[in-house]
C-alpha cells in the first residue's frame, strides 16, 4: 500500500488542460529507466507477510534520485539499506511499517509478521526395540519453544486409554505398556529450541507403545501458542528373533565368475553395533572348502527391500589339485530393527566347478532314402555342408539347436558339430561327426 503526500488544488479547465499538455511533453522527455525528478510514483516492492526471526529485502521500483532514507516501525529492524534497497529482520509478531523518502517523495509499505501455531511432528530412529534395547524419539516443532516440551508415556495412569487402538466392538482400551520400559524427558537436540529427542527403552512383551506431549509452548515472539495432550504412536516392542537364510544367484559357478550372495530375512534387519562410534556393517565371511582361493571378510549392502542384504562377489577358488570345491559363506552382526539376533541363519555353500564338460553326440540316417536324420546329444549341435569351415566359438552354435532333434536334409554330405556348456559356464571342446551322407530317395 502506497501513500503519497499531495496538496488539494482547485484548477480551472484551461489550467488543467495546460498542465496535462505539459505532462505529456514532460513524459516524452523521460529517460527509459523511469528516473524522473519529481515523479510522484514511489513504489516499494517485497513480501507482505513474514515470520519472526526471518529476513526479507525490499526494493524501490524506480530510482527516485537524491538520498533515500528508510525507516521501520514495529517489531522489525533495518539490517542494511542503499538508495533503492533495504533489508529487514523481523523480530516478533505484529505489523511493520516501512517508509522510504528522499525528502520530497514518500512511499509506505506494510508487512504483517504472522504468529506460528504450535504443533509437533514425531519420528523414531528404528521404530522398534526389544527388552533392554534403546531407541530415539525425535520431536520437531514449527517454531522455537519457550522451554522444553513435557513428555510422558501413555498408560502409566489407570484411567489412560489408547488414542490409536480400540476393541473389536469399538470400545476404548488400555494402551500397551511394555513391562520394564521407560521414556526419558525431552532434551534439546544439538542445542536447538525446535528439535528435541527422548530415549525409549523397551521392556518385555510385544505391542505398540504410545507417548503424550502433555504441553509445549511456542516462544512469545512467535506468538506464544500452546499444545496440550498430543498423543504419539511411537515404538513397537518386539522380542521375537528374525529368521534368515543365505542364497546364491546360481547354485554353481566357475572361477572368476560373479555371483550375488544374499541374506534374506522374514523382516527388516540392520547391522549390529558392537563398539560405539564404529561403522555399522553386516559382515559376510567367505572361504573355500578345499582351502583354495582367498579367505575374506566383506560386507553386505542394503537393497530396496530392507529384509534383503546382498553382495556381488567374484569367485576366486581355482585349485590346481582339485578344480571342484565349495564356496562357504556365513553372515554375522545382523539384527532386526528391535535388536533381536536371528536364531535361524545357517551357513551356506555353493559349488565351484572348474571342470569343462565333454561333448558327445551322434547323427544317423534312421530311414535311408527319406532324407530324415536324427541328432542325439545333451548339448548344442550345428550342421554344416561338407567343405564349410568348422565352428570355433560357442556363439556360432546359435544357428543350430540344443538337445535331440529330427531333421530333414537335402541329399548331400554334411559335417555335424557338438559342444556343451555346463551350469558353471565351463565350455567343452568341439566334437564332430564329419562326412555324413544323406542319400537321395
Amino acid at each position: 500500500m502506497i501513500k503519497l503526500r499531495q496538496n488539494k488544488l482547485r484548477l480551472s479547465a484551461l489550467t488543467l488542460f495546460s498542465l496535462l499538455s505539459m505532462t505529456v511533453l514532460f513524459m516524452a522527455s523521460c529517460d527509459e529507466d523511469n528516473s524522473v525528478e519529481g515523479d510522484p510514483r514511489l513504489v516499494i516492492e517485497g513480501p507482505t507477510t513474514a515470520l519472526p526471526e526471518s529476513s526479507a529485502t525490499y526494493d524501490l521500483q524506480v530510482d527516485i534520485g537524491g538520498t533515500t532514507t528508510w525507516t521501520v516501525e514495529g517489531p522489525a529492524s533495518l539490517t542494511s539499506s542503499t538508495e533503492s534497497v533495504a533489508e529487514l529482520t523481523f523480530n516478533s509478531v505484529g505489523m511493520v511499517t516501512i517508509t522510504a523518502t528522499n525528502g520530497s517523495l514518500e512511499g509506505i509499505y506494510y508487512v504483517n509478521v504472522n504468529a506460528v501455531d504450535a504443533a509437533v511432528a514425531a519420528s523414531m530412529k528404528y521404530g522398534k526395540a526389544n527388552n533392554g534395547g534403546t531407541d530415539t524419539l525425535f520431536l520437531s516443532f514449527p517454531a522455537p519453544l519457550a522451554s522444553a516440551p513435557s513428555l510422558a508415556m501413555n498408560g502409566l495412569n489407570p484411567a489412560d486409554t489408547s488414542a490409536f487402538f480400540r476393541t473389536e466392538d469399538n470400545k476404548s482400551m488400555a494402551p500397551f505398556v511394555s513391562p520394564g520400559s521407560s521414556l526419558s524427558a525431552a532434551m534439546a537436540y544439538k542445542g536447538s529450541t525446535m528439535e528435541y529427542y527422548a530415549l525409549y527403552t523397551g521392556g518385555s512383551g510385544a505391542g505398540q507403545a504410545e507417548a503424550i506431549v502433555t504441553s509445549a509452548t511456542v516462544a512469545d515472539n512467535f506468538g506464544g501458542s500452546s499444545i496440550e495432550n498430543v498423543y504419539l504412536l511411537i515404538e513397537e516392542v518386539d522380542n521375537v528373533a528374525p529368521i534368515g537364510e543365505i542364497a546364491f544367484s546360481s547354485p554353481v559357478a566357475k572361477d572368476s565368475a560373479t555371483v550375488t550372495i544374499s541374506a534374506m530375512f522374514n523382516e527388516a534387519v540392520r547391522p549390529v553395533t558392537v563398539n560405539p562410534g564404529e561403522m555399522n556393517y553386516i559382515f559376510i565371511d567367505i572361504s573355500y572348502g578345499d582351502g583354495s582361493g582367498l579367505v575374506v571378510q566383506d560386507t553386505l549392502w542394503a537393497t530396496d527391500d530392507p529384509s534383503v542384504w546382498s553382495l556381488d562377489y567374484t569367485v576366486n577358488g581355482e585349485s590346481t589339485t582339485d578344480p571342484n570345491t565349495t564356496l562357504d559363506v556365513s553372515v554375522s552382526r545382523v539384527a532386526d530393527l528391535a535388536g533381536n539376533i536371528p536364531t535361524v541363519l545357517e551357513d551356506a555353500s555353493m559349488l565351484v566347478d572348474n571342470v569343462a564338460p565333454v561333448a558327445t553326440g551322434m547323427v544317423q540316417d534312421v530311414d535311408p532314402g527319406t532324407q530324415v536324420v536324427e541328432i542325439t546329444t545333451s548339448g548344442q549341435w550345428l550342421v554344416r555342408e561338407g567343405g564349410e569351415p568348422a565352428p570355433v566359438f560357442v556363439a556360432e552354435f546359435a544357428a543350430g539347436g540344443t538337445g535331440a532333434a529330427t531333421l530333414v536334409l537335402d541329399p548331400g554330405t554334411y559335417d555335424v558339430y557338438f559342444i556343451e556348456v555346463d551350469a558353471a559356464g565351463n565350455v567343452s571342446n568341439i566334437e564332430s561327426q564329419l562326412d555324413f551322407v544323406v542319400a537321395a530317395p
